[in-house]
């Protein structure tokens, strides 16, 4: 009797969040339009090591205490699971509305190398993603407003007649030459979008897409990689479970928590060791991209930045 009560509990929480995730005509088209643009949804093809800085909680000049011990920043309930969680909550927080200081829509932003990014704070994570994390690719090196993923007509005619968008707010969000772009990503947030958005975040959880990928600025990664990409990446994680509240924390998986270690030009007091030589890592890796030569990297360090770091050739 107790297990059939179970599975009787098990069946309507499933067939409630199948329903939340069943997509209208429209929302299907586009969904396919994203899983047939070559190269617009993929998977990182090995671990990835990405960088986020930011100004953590503090107390006075001090760090917050819930950074400075491996067991505190660990876990589920640690301070770099509510960091990730809070930062990625933004993508699926409906009430954040701010479109001027994205570049690819609310969420966590990370780059590609530790340098381009640091005047966004003092304190820093680097967060290894594994093998196989689902990402949209909307860069455009072009800065036309095109990208990897193509919309059909077909497409763009069944969203207006759902009212999802308008024929003006295709060309204000970037998708007047037919693309899903960058521009979209950053305007999904824009107050009279929120069709829009919940239509794309639809799609990303049931494709799990929890990363972004953007153009930007070049770095300085070519210090290292004979070929080197010019994007950044927006972390989304995955929609949030239960009740949300004014903080939307997403879901972020235990992995990723696990192989995310947090920096700081702050006082730490301890690292475990394997933190230890990850930040020993990293700063190798800075001081080398801040004297624009690989010259100080040992071969055993160099062999593993350039494993670690995307699109690296």
């Amino acid at each position: 009797m107790k297990m059939t009560l179970l599975f009787f509990i098990f069946l309507k929480a499933f067939v409630a969040e199948s329903a939340q995730l069943q997509l209208s005509p429209a929302e299907s088209l586009l969904e396919r339009d994203f899983l047939t643009s070559p190269g617009a949804v993929s998977a990182l093809p090995q671990t990835t090591l990405l960088y986020h800085y930011f100004n953590p909680a503090m107390q006075g000049n001090q760090l917050w205490p819930t950074y400075q011990t491996p067991e505190s920043r660990s876990g589920p309930q640690g301070q770099t699971h509510l960091d990730l969680s809070l930062l990625a909550g933004a993508f699926w927080n409906m009430n954040y509305h701010d479109t001027n200081l994205v570049n690819a829509g609310p969420g966590m932003y990370l780059a590609t190398e530790p340098l381009v990014s640091e005047s966004f704070g003092r304190s820093s994570y680097a967060m290894s993603f594994p093998e196989g994390t689902q990402t949209l690719d909307v860069s455009d090196p072009t800065w036309k407003n095109v990208s990897k993923v193509k919309v059909s007509k077909e497409t763009f005619k069944a969203l207006i007649s759902e009212g999802i968008v308008t024929s003006a707010t295709i060309s204000k969000y970037g998708m007047g030459g037919g693309y899903f772009t960058r521009i979209t990503m950053q305007y999904i947030a824009a107050v009279g979008n929120e069709k829009l958005r919940e239509s794309v975040s639809k799609i990303f959880e049931r494709n799990h897409i929890v990363l972004v990928q953007f153009s930007w600025q070049p770095t300085k990664l070519k210090v290292i990689c004979k070929k080197a990409s010019s994007s950044a990446f927006v972390y989304i994680g995955s929609a949030p479970t239960g009740s949300v509240t004014s903080n939307v924390a997403a879901v972020v998986s235990a992995d990723l928590v696990e192989h995310s270690v947090f920096m700081s030009q702050y006082q730490v007091s301890q690292y475990t060791a394997a933190e230890s030589k990850l930040i020993q890592l990293v700063r190798d890796f800075k001081a080398a991209l801040v004297a624009n030569s690989a010259a100080s990297l040992n071969p055993d360090e160099l062999a593993e930045i350039k494993q670690l770091s995307f699109s690296c050739q």
